[in-house]
């Protein structure tokens, strides 16, 4: 499916959360956008997150200024967050949304 600039995809049969996978480099607005609209009509959780390592470190200080910010602001419109650390985000998506239920990934392109 896609929506607004963003591929979403299932990744558990269980759980019924979104998670909102952001890259630090442009176009996450429209991917927590997505997952807030996922996510609006049963109230269900979300989740926002970055995954940090160094592929992500030399895209620079200010793009990563700006995915904190839009983090912050995920949070505002209701999402749990977090800044995850490994060498294939990936798999630390995926695993992060194991752990959480979250049934729905929203990626941006």
């Amino acid at each position: 499916m896609q929506s607004s600039g963003s591929t979403t995809s299932s990744l558990t049969a269980a759980g019924h959360g979104v998670l909102a996978v952001l890259r630090a480099d442009g176009g996450d607005e429209r991917t927590v956008a997505a997952a807030a609209r996922l996510a609006a009509p049963d109230g269900g959780p979300w989740h926002a997150i970055l995954v940090e390592n160094a592929q992500t470190r030399r895209r620079g200080e200010a793009a990563r200024l700006r995915t904190l910010e839009l983090l912050r602001e995920a949070q505002a419109r209701g999402a749990v967050t977090a800044v995850l650390e490994g060498p294939d985000p990936a798999a630390v998506a995926a695993g992060y949304a194991r752990r959480h239920g979250c049934a729905t990934a929203v990626l941006a392109r």
